[in-house]
């Protein structure tokens, strides 16, 4: 997300408030960064004409004097400003600067300008604008559009000093800036006409001798391009190294999750037996979610399958939720899917194919963070997860019980509601959390949604979703899918036959329902959530329905 200048912050999400500061500089943010904050989120209750509810974020920037300010944003649409959303391939903000300088003081217009204004000469306008190259002028002005550049030169020189009051929002921009010039390891003489103007001024110097010979020794330039055909000139653009990395990774200050090692608190679950473990319920929703709001946009998602993911959601959790308080090995994500007691599973097979799509991110994600996972390569997918750290399992990959025990180190009816250590678990939040990761986990259940309306109930032929045309009946089938996926053709196949029972001059063919299809849709739905085997039915109905229904 970018803020431009001239953006107010507002005092409060949806509310200006009384002299709202307004941005002196450019800002960029990490979306994905900003949502694993709860606190620097807010969704809108009412939903925009295009029927999303659109995000605020609170961010940081600085005023026109470099201060430090703080305040809220609408990410997009945003009265009080210029806010759009950027992706890193369209390389916002960089610019090249290709203009006149003489690459002995690239700083200055002539050698004289430079010689004054190192040894301090007494004078006019030693340090104006009007003294600098042109390059530098433009440089300037990029990074200085206010002023009469009467100190241009003292500017330049202190503006990457935190005590300047422009570190780091000058640096930021700065960074993004490529310029043109003469490579430092070419053309050793252009030094001596520099040196012979300082000697003229200061006297003969032996450090100049002995530094023109250190310079001589180090340029290489040309005598690579004598031997590499094809090799080019010495005048070339200079990208700043940390400005081209930092535009492209998403890097949040939490490897492997390390700032979620203590979120986690012990919690328990109650079957034949009480089960005790970790949870992170998490703080990012999927109607938050960057990756949700980019598939809709660019038509990869209807606004029907928009509105029931978020409403199906609420009925699993957060997207960065993971717990490990019941009978599976863990379970995690917008699907809340699971890694089983065999260390199998849907999450397995979910991070098997992540391997295959993205295996950079796999790596940061996953490997690098002691997770692996073994893909069977068989037709029905079968893929099995493994963690390894040094400390906790001797090097040695573990998956099932043994894994399973682990991630409930701590974890026992003494401790429950307390805080618990949870290395392994907190990089599946990392993971669950990041952008990239988030974009599979949306797409995956918009895959099943897909899926599960093409389903054939038992005893019928026609799919799931003739019958459901609206996003109830749907939604309600995608429910039970999630929780119980081998029930959904039997039970809605019984829902069939109790409303055609109930109903017996109805067509089998939903095709043929006409204009009371609406209605008798209405009729098979409620039938449909009596007839639903699975955890928590009615509850999560009620969920469904109130979030729904017309």
């Amino acid at each position: 997300m970018r803020i431009d200048t001239q953006t107010k912050l507002f005092h409060d999400a949806e509310r200006e408030g009384a002299s709202a500061p307004m941005t002196g500089v450019v800002q960029r943010w990490s979306l994905g960064e900003l949502a694993r904050d709860r606190n620097k989120q807010h969704v809108e209750q009412n939903a925009d004409r295009t029927g999303r509810k659109v995000n605020w974020w609170r961010v940081g920037s600085a005023d026109p004097r470099g201060q430090a300010i703080e305040g809220w944003v609408r990410e997009e649409a945003f009265a009080g400003g210029r806010v759009t959303r950027e992706f890193a391939q369209t390389w916002v903000d960089f610019s090249c600067i290709d203009d006149a300088h003489d690459p002995a003081h690239s700083m200055f217009a002539t050698t004289q300008a430079w010689v004054d204004y190192a040894g301090h000469a007494n004078v006019p306008d030693a340090k104006s604008l009007t003294k600098l190259s042109p390059m530098m002028r433009t440089i300037y002005r990029v990074l200085f559009p206010q002023g009469d550049g009467s100190g241009a030169a003292d500017d330049m020189c202190v503006s990457y000093a935190g005590e300047s009051g422009h570190y780091p929002w000058l640096m930021q921009r700065a960074s993004r800036l490529i310029v043109k010039h003469e490579s430092e390891w070419a053309n050793p003489d252009k030094w001596k006409q520099l040196y012979a103007e300082i000697e003229r001024v200061a006297g003969r110097t032996p450090q100049y001798d002995e530094e023109q010979k250190r310079i001589e020794k180090l340029v290489w330039w040309d005598e690579v391009k004598a031997k590499v055909s094809g090799f080019p000139g010495s005048d070339v653009f200079h990208i700043n190294p940390i400005g081209l990395v930092a535009n492209f990774e998403a890097s949040n200050g939490c490897s492997c999750g390390c700032c979620y090692v203590d979120k986690f608190k012990v919690s328990r679950w109650s079957g034949q037996t009480v089960h005790y473990g970790p949870v992170y319920w998490g703080g990012v929703s999927l109607e938050a979610s960057p990756a949700m709001r980019c598939l809709l946009s660019n038509g990869q998602m209807t606004q029907s399958e928009h509105r029931i993911l978020v409403a199906m959601s609420k009925n699993e959790g957060k997207m960065d939720s993971v717990q490990a308080y019941d009978s599976e090995i863990f379970t995690a994500g917008a699907c809340q899917k699971t890694v089983n007691i065999r260390g199998a599973g849907e999450f397995p097979i979910q991070v098997a194919e992540f391997k295959q799509e993205n295996g950079a991110a796999y790596k940061r994600l996953f490997a690098d963070c002691g997770w692996s996972v073994e893909d069977t390569g068989s037709k029905s997918p079968i893929a099995t997860m493994f963690y390894s750290d040094e400390s906790l399992t001797g090097g040695t990959p573990i998956t099932g019980r043994e894994l399973y025990s682990l991630v409930r180190t701590g974890c026992n009816a003494k401790a429950f509601g307390h805080v618990v250590s949870n290395k392994p678990l907190a990089s599946i939040v990392n993971a669950v959390i990041d952008n990239e990761f988030q974009e599979k986990q949306v797409k995956d259940f918009v895959r099943r949604l897909r899926l599960v309306i093409s389903i054939i109930p038992t005893g019928f032929t026609s799919t799931i979703g003739d019958f459901c045309r609206n996003d109830l009946g749907r939604a309600l089938a995608l429910d039970q899918h999630v929780n119980r996926p081998g029930n959904v053709a039997d039970d809605f196949g019984r829902a069939l036959t109790d409303f055609f029972h109930a109903n017996p001059s109805v067509a089998n063919d939903p095709a043929k329902w006409g204009v009371q299809h609406t209605a008798h849709e209405a009729a098979l739905t409620a039938a449909y959530a009596a007839r639903r085997r699975m955890n928590d039915n009615n509850t999560r109905y009620a969920s469904l329905s109130g979030a729904l229904s017309q």
